[in-house]
């Protein structure tokens, strides 16, 4: 799989997603075209997820993952 591929999955991904939320700023959106952007947009993440699933390369495609944060009300607790 070459790196331009990849690119060019993402930047799709980009321009389609700017897409619906251009569609979802309209007064009176257009159901169905927001569905068809929507299956697109589902298309390239699952080919995206696809890739990065069995690419053995050092190109990571997942999200980087976070540490849990202690919510307030947990550590507030713990102090009682």
């Amino acid at each position: 799989m070459s790196l331009g591929y990849l690119r060019s999955l993402l930047i799709r991904g980009t321009t389609i997603q700017q897409a619906i939320d251009r569609e979802q700023a309209r007064p009176r959106p257009d159901g169905i075209r927001l569905l068809q952007l929507k299956k697109l947009r589902l298309a390239i993440k699952e080919r995206l997820y696809r890739i990065g699933r069995f690419t053995s390369s050092s190109l990571s495609l997942a999200p980087a993952t976070r540490a849990p944060r202690d919510h307030p009300r947990t550590l507030k607790s713990r102090s009682l």
